[in-house]
């Protein structure tokens, strides 16, 4: 039975207009069912399949294709190189303006993430259905300007140099760009679980994805489609019964004879449950803009009126911005997801304090002007979520802006002194609000204590940035100078192999530092550290020789000493 209107009214997200239950014989219920769910799983597995063998090849050889997240491609805009991520995005694109989102449906493990999620769910007796927005859909788009064009328009526009473009197709570092397991996998929970169970199926593809973006732009121009043979289709909604990507297949193949929709993933859904066989890929025309038989478009429906669609779009778009890079952890891809669900949390706290009836995802929230204890819980979350959000932004503006402060601070003083001590205020602040101290941060308020004097503060702080990423040059560097201007050269000494090890010098690194390492070597005799230090610099200046007699001395005072033994078999091999 169709919903009625005030039914409909008080659901969130609506009611479908399509109803599974009409089968072709008028009364008889249906129960259409995809076949290739199963062929997609199974090249999904391929997909992984090979992932792990790359994964394997880095092990094994300790280099391997650098990152092919379509993401990489973004990073190499902004960077001037051109990876492997980058060369897959061209071609995944170039092929999407043939076949079209075949990429989407079949080989994305975020769209196999979210399928996994929904048919869990659906084990569990939640099924929920997709939410309708005219504005957040608009967020992808955003998010796609921001990570492919933005970067590119910077590089053009800024006052730096830029150099010529290099490749970097291989990497030694395979998990470089990747973050750590506990944010990638909370990133798998709420681009999988969370945005299913409360945007639809394919919520993240929908609202959050900024590949899906482009791709469904080059999909509208495919001529790769969905198909429709009219003299066999019966109009029985079998189609838009099993399709995942939220697209009424059955009203569009009767308008246009083919699939039109941009978020149709040619996931073949639709084709498997015809039970006339009258869907089919093909290639052919693209569609007109109406229908042929001059009928107009039918007007789509929304779950949300235009003010609870600002709303839900400027919170959205706040909310990224919050939580993107947060506490130097938060991902884009995660902080879209977030910044979508903050904006929900805020549309459905609003119709918890106005409706007398409301449901969510099925659920009931408010019934006869009264929270249900579900309803309870949501307006808790909801709230809390949107807490969460606005702390966020608080930390991270304060981060941001003090950041800036220390990085733009004039030469001159008085005024060097002032923005600096401006800077403090704002990085301190980010500091006691945050429910993390990043290294990032670490690093920024020792320079800070350092550039005003306070040296004990600023070793603490630099100190706890070079510990949390020993490759943190710029924080070693000011630690290296703090220690030596307060003359104590055995600490210095550490710091500096310490910094070596992390990240061996180039010839010019090794020149700069050679006065020092020298100074090192006169003044502790009786120290390992300084004899480390000259002999990687002599590695590092091409003399070979002179760095193999200084570590065989060096082997002689301290005997079987590990980092003079392995210092000394990298040199040794290097002549070979």
């Amino acid at each position: 039975m169709a919903a009625t209107p005030s039914a409909t009214a008080r659901d969130l997200p609506r009611a479908s207009e399509h109803r599974a239950g009409c089968g072709p014989e008028a009364g008889v219920p249906a129960s259409p069912r995809s076949t290739r769910g199963r062929w997609r799983a199974a090249v999904l597995v391929a997909v992984h399949a090979v992932i792990a063998v790359r994964v394997a090849h880095w092990l094994a050889t300790e280099r391997t294709l650098s990152a092919l997240e379509p993401s990489e491609a973004g990073h190499s805009l902004a960077q001037g190189v051109i990876n492997a991520g980058l060369v897959f995005m061209v071609l995944l694109t170039l092929s999407t303006l043939v076949v079209g989102r075949f990429f989407c449906g079949w080989a994305c493990h975020l769209v196999a993430l979210q399928d996994g999620a929904a048919w869990l769910l659906g084990r569990l007796g939640l099924r929920p259905r997709p939410l309708r927005s005219r504005l957040l859909a608009w967020l992808p788009a955003v998010a796609a300007l921001e990570m492919f064009v933005v970067p590119s328009v910077l590089r053009m526009v800024g006052d730096g140099p830029r150099p010529a473009w290099q490749w970097h197709l291989f990497t030694d570092d395979l998990w470089a760009r990747f973050p750590d397991w506990p944010v990638a996998l909370a990133t798998f929970v709420v681009c999988g679980f969370v945005a299913v169970w409360l945007l639809g199926a394919k919520g993240f593809c929908t609202y959050a994805c900024p590949y899906g973006a482009i791709f469904g732009l080059a999909d509208r121009v495919a001529p790769g489609r969905i198909r429709v043979d009219a003299d066999a289709c019966e109009g029985c909604g079998h189609c838009t019964a099993v399709c995942t990507s939220n697209v009424v297949v059955h009203r569009e193949v009767a308008l246009f004879g083919q699939v039109t929709d941009p978020g149709c993933m040619k996931c073949m859904d639709c084709v498997s449950a015809c039970p006339k066989d009258a869907l089919s890929f093909g290639f052919g025309s693209l569609p007109p803009k109406r229908p042929a038989d001059g009928r107009a478009k039918p007007a789509r429906t929304f779950d949300f009126s235009w003010p609870e669609e600002f709303l839900l779009g400027s919170v959205s778009l706040a909310s990224v911005w919050a939580f993107r890079g947060l506490y130097d952890q938060v991902p884009f891809l995660l902080s879209l997801a977030l910044g979508g669900f903050a904006g929900l949390a805020a549309v459905l706290g609003l119709r918890l304090a106005r409706r007398v009836e409301l449901r969510f995802q099925r659920s009931v929230l408010v019934s006869n002007g009264r929270w249900t204890p579900r309803g309870g819980v949501a307006f808790v979350a909801s709230c809390g979520f949107l807490l969460l959000a606005v702390h966020s932004a608080l930390v991270r503006f304060s981060a941001i802006e003090g950041e800036r402060l220390l990085r733009t601070a004039p030469g001159a003083e008085p005024q060097r002194t002032a923005a600096i001590e401006s800077a403090l205020v704002h990085l301190e602040r980010a500091r006691h609000l945050g429910l993390l101290v990043p290294k990032r941060l670490h690093n920024q308020l020792g320079q800070a204590y350092f550039g005003l004097g306070r040296e004990q503060e600023a070793e603490a702080d630099l100190r706890a940035a070079v510990e949390a990423d020993p490759t943190m040059t710029v924080a070693r560097e000011v630690l290296l100078e703090l220690l030596v201007r307060q003359e104590r050269l055995a600490q210095a000494a550490a710091v500096l192999w310490d910094q070596f090890e992390a990240a061996p010098p180039d010839a010019a690194q090794a020149a700069a530092r050679a006065p020092l390492v020298v100074r090192l070597v006169q003044e502790l005799p009786d120290a390992v550290e300084p004899r480390l230090c000259i002999a990687r610099i002599q590695l590092a200046l091409g003399d070979r020789d002179t760095a193999i007699t200084n570590l065989e001395r060096a082997l002689e005072r301290f005997p079987g000493e590990p980092r003079l033994v392995r210092l000394l078999d990298e040199a040794r091999a290097s002549e070979l």
